[in-house]
């Protein structure tokens, strides 16, 4: 009778076990791919930029994405060149790049207007070419901060389903970098608010 009941406790432990709720569940039969497309409007000391990159990643539960991407400014923004007396030598052409960790929540994810909360944690450089038009027997064609600098860029995303392997958002944030310390760039000429779009394709599993 004794070893009837202590089996029956051990069934019934095991099922509550097999029952018990976690905080965070995801369920791996829906993980599934996903790469995008992401243009974004900014400025950039003092200049309006634009910046084009791409991300991808997995989907679990159709809700939480973990991922990376790398961006990068494809405009032309200007960067003052100065000596150690701060006079101005010439005017370069910024290059900036940036890229890291990405996590995004979906709430919502099945209908067909939906929003996300999103942020990126990665690091970013900056260097300046020289306009060899105005400057065709400069040495400088391109000279690189040598540190990386410390960039969070969070956002809040509106997004449509378009097809179910296909979504389109529209976002808006605001990035902050830390460290960042070239030529007359600092922290102050790369953070502000941004808009974005971000055109999403997702497997189908």
């Amino acid at each position: 009778m004794k070893i009837k009941i202590f089996i029956m406790l051990l069934l019934l432990t095991g099922s509550a076990l097999a029952q018990e709720n976690a905080l965070i569940e995801p369920d791996i039969s829906s993980v599934k791919g996903f790469g995008a497309v992401v243009t974004e409007y900014s400025s950039l000391n003092g200049y309006d930029a634009l910046i084009i990159g791409g991300r991808g990643g997995w989907i679990f539960d159709n809700s939480i994405l973990i991922g990376a991407g790398i961006y990068g400014l494809a405009s032309n923004v200007p960067v003052d060149v100065v000596d150690k007396n701060t006079l101005l030598l010439r005017r370069d052409k910024m290059h900036f790049m940036y890229g890291g960790v990405e996590l995004e929540y979906v709430f919502n994810p099945k209908k067909i207007v939906h929003y996300s909360i999103y942020t990126l944690i990665g690091l970013g450089s900056i260097s300046s070419h020289t306009n060899n038009q105005e400057y065709p027997n400069s040495y400088y064609d391109h000279n690189h901060m040598r540190n990386p600098f410390l960039v969070i860029d969070p956002s809040f995303n509106v997004t449509i389903n378009i097809a179910k392997f296909f979504e389109v958002a529209v976002g808006f944030g605001y990035m902050v970098t830390s460290g960042a310390d070239y030529q007359t760039i600092d922290d102050k000429s790369l953070s502000g608010i941004n808009g974005n779009i971000t055109i999403k394709f997702r497997g189908l599993q």
